[in-house]
């Protein structure tokens, strides 16, 4: 269990803060994260959310400057990349 409490907005930053260290596939961080959402259980919606969000987000950057001009890109990044 926690040694402290924590609200849900207190979550969340702490959670992307962390989710943010992950830039490779590293099973360390992956175990962390893993056992810091299971601390939190009641958090599952939020950790949900964040994972999504950082997915968009990491795959985004995966998108090449000739993809975006040749119109070759999925339609769901089109309207994130143009809002």
């Amino acid at each position: 269990m926690p040694m402290y409490t924590m609200n849900q907005q207190s979550f969340r930053a702490d959670f992307v803060n962390r989710l943010n260290e992950l830039t490779v596939n590293s099973r360390p961080l992956i175990q962390n994260l893993t056992m810091f959402a299971h601390e939190y259980i009641r958090f599952a919606e939020t950790v949900s959310q964040c994972l999504e969000m950082h997915i968009l987000r990491v795959s985004l950057f995966s998108i090449s400057f000739e993809q975006w001009r040749s119109g070759n890109v999925p339609y769901r990044e089109a309207i994130l990349l143009c809002g």
